[in-house]
């Protein structure tokens, strides 16, 4: 409808905008639904020492079976994500 293309289809909805990955997330039932901000990184340990180093305080990863998933908050609150895709072993 938008015309994104589409990155990647689980539970969640990725989008790429350029780098920079979208996801839509489905709302819990009664709710209006989900959508932040996802940035995809290539080495989430990496990643998450940059931010730890600015005193940006960032979750544990999870694995998520096709990637690894982090949260962190901006200072005005909001949650921004850190998505690392899993690497496909041949």
């Amino acid at each position: 409808m938008l015309g994104l293309e589409l990155v990647s289809r689980d539970a969640v909805a990725r989008f790429d905008l350029g780098g920079v990955l979208f996801e839509l997330v489905p709302g819990k039932v009664g709710t209006d639904g989900n959508a932040r901000l996802c940035l995809r990184v290539a080495d989430m340990n990496v990643a998450r020492s940059e931010l730890e180093e600015k005193g940006v305080q960032v979750s544990v990863p999870e694995d998520k079976g096709s990637g690894r998933l982090a949260f962190f908050r901006d200072r005005d609150g909001n949650e921004i994500a850190l998505w690392q895709y899993a690497t496909v072993k041949r």
